[in-house]
């Protein structure tokens, strides 16, 4: 179950997922999807309506996982950290390269073009991955 605009409702079946249309009246339209309720949830916009969703569909003992910070104290709620660790790099990088990992670019953006790739990001038109590139590397001269 994946939940996603009406644009990307078919691409979310192409990923084997079952799409539900995300909004108001998300835990509605999860519900008919689902009669049950969820072992866990992974809410990756931070949404009020999608704190609802989680909350009101993954079961009492579930894991909630959002991008947003719910209530420290809760039981559901499943703290983040984010730390370097090059061997989950490597990991990530040969999972890509033997192809179980399927990483989506939906656009690339000259370094220069970063405001707008940024500006992307926050209206929510990226699928996949925007990626920065840099043309040429230019050596900083001192002095």
């Amino acid at each position: 179950m994946a939940t996603g605009s009406e644009a990307n409702q078919d691409y979310i079946r192409s990923l084997g997922a079952t799409p539900v249309v995300y909004g108001p009246g998300l835990v509605e339209r999860l519900e008919r999807a689902h009669s049950g309720l969820f072992d866990a949830s992974i809410d990756m916009a931070g949404t009020d309506e999608g704190t609802k969703a989680s909350l009101a569909r993954v079961r009492p003992e579930g894991i909630i996982w959002s991008i947003t910070a719910l209530q420290p104290s809760s039981p559901r709620g499943m703290p983040t950290w984010r730390r370097r660790d090059p061997r989950s790099v490597e990991r990530v990088a040969a999972a890509i390269v033997a192809g179980d990992l399927r990483w989506e670019v939906s656009a690339t953006y000259p370094f220069e073009d970063a405001p707008k790739a940024y500006a992307a990001i926050l209206q929510r038109h990226v699928r996949g991955k925007g990626v920065l590139t840099f043309d040429a590397v230019r050596p900083l001269v001192l002095g």
